[in-house]
């Protein structure tokens, strides 16, 4: 970990270290700028838009039973709190379009819910980028049987431009599991389990490079 810390600071400070008479307007926001208005419709999803927020949902996900919502929030134009929520039933197909029953002693359901927070800050001549996300799966049944696993990840790059469509950036990211929930009775040592699955899960990564903007958008 030391020597990621060490090489992802000296990759930072690299890129810091270029001059740039850039501005905000200069750089391309890593963020989907907000819909205007009123109802949206795009190619797989359809939605509103109002005030600052957004909601819509995915049709082509609900025809096979993954029933879905998301939830966006601009509280400026450089910061937006995404959350994402499918709700899948495997056995949809067979028993919307197939007309078959299942029992429920096999019957379940999948939760899958995602949520970041990203934005983008300018500090001349640089753009910082922080992007935080958990992510939480829930496996259950109609009954009381369910496992939920909770996991955090999240990045923080820095770029600055080397000319008006080629930007130098640098990122460090890292996540982990947090936790794990059953209803299944754990062993006694499960809270040493859970730990030692959080240490193997733990990662840190630093990466360099350069993004070529063909057009503006």
């Amino acid at each position: 970990m030391k020597k990621i810390f060490v090489i992802t600071l000296m990759i930072v400070l690299t890129t810091l270290s270029f001059t740039s008479t850039s501005t905000s307007e200069n750089f391309v926001l890593s963020i989907v700028p907000q819909h205007p208005q009123g109802l949206f419709v795009e190619f797989t999803s359809i939605g509103f838009s109002f005030g600052n927020s957004e909601i819509s949902t995915q049709p082509l996900f609900d025809v096979i039973g993954a029933f879905n919502l998301k939830l966006r929030y601009y509280p400026t134009n450089w910061i937006v709190i995404n959350n994402e929520t499918y709700l899948w039933d495997p056995f949809f197909i067979n028993k919307a379009y197939l007309g078959e029953s299942i029992d429920p002693n096999y019957q379940m359901y999948i939760l899958l819910n995602m949520t970041h927070l990203h934005s983008n800050f300018f500090i001349s001549p640089v753009v910082v980028r922080p992007f935080v996300q958990t992510g939480l799966v829930s496996v259950f049944n109609p009954g009381s049987e369910y496992v939920t696993v909770l996991v955090g990840r999240g990045f923080l790059s820095a770029g600055i431009l080397a000319t008006e469509n080629i930007e130098i950036f640098s990122t460090i990211e890292g996540g982990m599991l947090i936790n794990v929930w059953q209803s299944a009775n754990t062993p006694d040592d499960w809270e040493s389990i859970v730990n030692e699955a959080r240490q193997k899960s733990l990662y840190a990564t630093a990466r360099a490079g350069f993004i070529w903007y063909y057009d503006r958008y």
